[in-house]
């Protein structure tokens, strides 16, 4: 369930965080056209270097992760730096990945969608252990790198030859599925609209 649901809970996002936010679309569209022109087929070397697909990618990921918390088991008693607060061995540790993702003290401007702070050059950085869309350390998600290739692949291939718009139905903000574990949405209503622009590669 996890390799599939999260996948494509992660699209269904970015594909509303595009149509509505139609200047980034277009930003991810005309790198697809480079990379189409450049490498003919959208293959690993090309995804590998789109920057602004990762941004995008990124910034979905921050601001809809699929897996809102986690939980760890300590197998040792730790003290928390000099808090004086100790975790106990056995003990479980929820950890509030969205909420963290949502602070503005980590990130700015935190309910805005700007893919621009996962790019080279944005100040300020934040921290690493605040962003966890795939857990971290030695147990984070096994599949990661597979994910975020599929996703980019789709995302690329899909904006080759369509556009997203929002449509009169379509909620914004996000509006989460009640009680499911993972996030998602009942439904995503949006509108696809066939290129005409499309640059071909020669």
């Amino acid at each position: 369930m996890v390799g599939y649901e999260t996948t494509a809970a992660v699209l269904t996002f970015a594909a509303h965080c595009l149509a509505t936010n139609p200047e980034w679309q277009e930003k991810l569209i005309e790198e697809v056209d480079e990379a189409f022109e450049k490498h003919g087929e959208m293959s690993y070397d090309a995804v590998r270097d789109m920057k602004v697909l990762d941004a995008v990618v990124s910034e979905t990921l921050r601001m809809h992760p699929p897996a809102a918390s986690s939980g760890r088991t300590a197998v040792e008693d730790y003290e928390l730096g000099n808090t004086g607060i100790v975790i106990k061995k056995g003990m479980m540790v929820m950890i509030p990945i969205y909420a963290m993702h949502y602070d503005p003290d980590f990130f700015q401007d935190p309910e805005t969608f700007n893919p621009e702070r996962f790019m080279d050059g944005y100040e300020p950085k934040h921290p690493q252990y605040a962003y966890l869309p795939f857990g971290a350390g030695p147990r984070n998600c096994l599949g990661m790198r597979f994910a975020l290739l599929e996703i980019k692949m789709c995302l690329a291939n899909l904006f080759r030859h369509y556009r997203l718009k929002p449509h009169s139905t379509t909620k914004i903000p996000l509006e989460y599925k009640r009680g499911a574990i993972l996030l998602t949405v009942t439904e995503l209503p949006l509108v696809v609209e066939k290129r005409t622009d499309v640059k071909m590669s020669s």
